[in-house]
């Protein structure tokens, strides 16, 4: 990997969904957090508390990637790591090596459990989900105080492709961190570090958003129902059984407002939303479909 700098601007769209914890994407720029797979490693991290246990369910991850387009064949998944606040000033670990001494430790995320949003030159928004990250079997965590650490994995022999996690403007408790175990930039960040004192500007969180598992996946009722294309740009379609007769239909945003869109013979013009994450409803005869629809 080239020695570069650490900042870059962030030209992403603010992501929308019901949440947990929610940092959106309005920070202006990104900073490099990367698993390289020859030893390439800069990690970012994030506080968050939780007042109650849930189970980890979507985790998005907003920012850019350097390439001219997608990231492509560079990336290979992701890591992510959630370590226990150590008495609020940085996490209580190192995700180097493989983060054995996090509370949650997921080093090896195959694409197979990640949904692109949109990867493109300049963006790299990114869905995670735990429950495949895991292997199939859900993670519950506890109410606390704890620090966010994800890291795109990349192949680094392909090329100099790297992903930057997105800065927000939410004012955390604590300014994330950034570590840099072999010293890639030679900044010193060996140890955790604070971004702001690294980069010169004010660095107030990350950009991510994490749903539990009632929220992270739809909760379809309806046998045979189908609903596409998912991404979506423009025409929304959703084909039912035809025992099934619609009586209402709404897409949310993050705040629970109505969109004010509707099915029409099965359509939904989504033409004129703003790209991000929508919950779409249907209440049917035969039951109610809940599905999320990423708008691009």
């Amino acid at each position: 990997m080239k020695k570069i700098t650490l900042l870059v601007a962030l030209f992403t769209a603010t992501m929308t969904f019901a949440q947990i914890v929610d940092r959106p994407a309005d920070g202006g720029n990104s900073i490099i957090s990367i698993d390289g797979n020859d030893g390439n490693e800069v990690f970012c991290a994030d506080t968050f508390s939780i007042g109650s246990d849930i189970v980890l369910g979507e985790l998005d991850v907003l920012g850019t990637n350097s390439n001219a387009g997608s990231l492509g064949a560079l990336l290979t998944g992701f890591s992510v790591h959630i370590y226990a606040d150590f008495a609020g000033m940085e996490p209580d670990g190192d995700p180097a090596g493989g983060g054995n001494d996090a509370i949650v430790s997921l080093p090896n995320i195959p694409l197979s459990a990640v949904d692109i949003i949109e990867d493109a030159a300049g963006v790299g928004n990114f869905t995670i989900r735990f429950t495949d990250a895991n292997g199939g079997v859900q993670i519950t965590l506890p109410a606390g105080d704890y620090w966010m650490v994800v890291a795109a994995k990349v192949d680094d022999s392909l090329g100099s492709g790297r992903w930057n996690w997105g800065l927000s403007s939410f004012v955390a408790d604590v300014q994330p961190m950034l570590i840099d175990p072999a010293d890639l930039f030679g900044v010193g960040a060996t140890v955790w570090s604070n971004i702001t004192a690294l980069i010169g500007a004010d660095a107030l969180s990350l950009a991510w958003q994490l749903r539990d598992e009632v929220l992270g996946n739809a909760d379809n009722t309806i046998e045979g129902a189908f609903v596409y294309p998912n991404p979506v740009k423009d025409n929304l379609k959703v084909t039912l059984p035809s025992n099934a007769e619609v009586l209402s239909s709404n897409l949310y945003n993050i705040l629970g407002q109505d969109t004010g869109l509707k099915l029409v013979n099965g359509t939904m013009n989504t033409a004129n939303l703003e790209n991000g994450v929508y919950i779409l409803n249907v209440k049917t005869t035969a039951g109610t479909l809940t599905q999320k629809v990423v708008k691009q």
